[in-house]
């Protein structure tokens, strides 16, 4: 018996279902974090990428990705969680058709955005409506654990299969798979996966929400930027601080 059916075991068809669904949709997301890293040269030449500008194109996905994260978590609290999952895919596959479609790096940056955006809709989504779709005990402790080994899984395979995808078709495709797993999770979540809301209708808290976003904006931005220039560049030092401040001020 494989690690996947004793993970399985115990659960109805529909359960089955679901989590398959969720987890095909945390794993593509995850495999979108790395899978063009390797393409990033093949990518520069095609599109008229400047050599010194390529990180932007990981750096465009990580910003929106790790900065919305928790705002989209407390949208989705207040609007729906498959309602927000939902709208995340549709993002994810539009996204994904217009990255491998660009002819611009502005094309190109506005896609990977998109999908960093798509991917801090649907991960607090889907982890919420996982959470709600077992009961608690020994079925969702399955759940979970399998969501974060194909999650951790992910990161590795995506860098994998953006070599493999660039040397036998083109880094393109790297963006093209996502278009038939966004349709396939949209067509089939509305049928397998409950709308649930909190009983409690809470207020938003805006204040919080800008904070706490722009906060960790500036600090991945600040951890990015490093990278390419140096930690003692004014430009990373000036949004580590004000990343540190809005993150207080939270």
């Amino acid at each position: 018996m494989t690690t996947t059916e004793r993970g399985t075991a115990g659960m109805t068809g529909r359960q089955r279902f679901v989590l398959v669904l969720l987890l095909t949709a945390g794993f593509t997301l995850a495999v979108d974090f790395s899978v063009l890293t390797v393409a990033l040269p093949a990518i520069g030449a095609d599109v008229g990428f400047a050599l010194g500008n390529l990180q932007w194109i990981a750096t465009a996905f990580a910003l929106c990705a790790a900065g919305c994260t928790l705002l989209f978590g407390r949208v989705a609290d207040l609007l729906g969680r498959r309602r927000v999952f939902l709208a995340g895919m549709t993002l994810l596959g539009v996204a994904s058709l217009a990255g491998g479609l660009a002819v611009s790096p502005a094309m190109l940056l506005a896609a990977r955005a998109a999908q960093g955006l798509a991917t801090a809709a649907v991960t607090p989504a889907a982890l919420a409506l996982l959470t709600t779709s077992f009961p608690e005990g020994p079925l969702r402790e399955r759940a979970l654990g399998l969501n974060g080994s194909l999650m951790a899984a992910g990161f590795t395979a995506g860098a994998i299969l953006g070599g493999v995808l660039t040397d036998l078709l083109s880094w393109r495709w790297a963006f093209f798979l996502n278009v038939p797993v966004a349709a396939f999770v949209l067509l089939a979540a509305p049928r397998v996966l409950d709308e649930h809301r909190p009983d409690r209708r809470a207020k938003a808290d805006l204040p919080g929400a800008l904070t706490v976003t722009l906060g960790l904006l500036a600090v991945v931005y600040a951890a990015t930027t490093a990278g390419a220039r140096s930690w003692g560049d004014p430009r990373v030092l000036l949004s580590l601080a004000a990343g540190v401040v809005l993150l207080g001020l939270f």
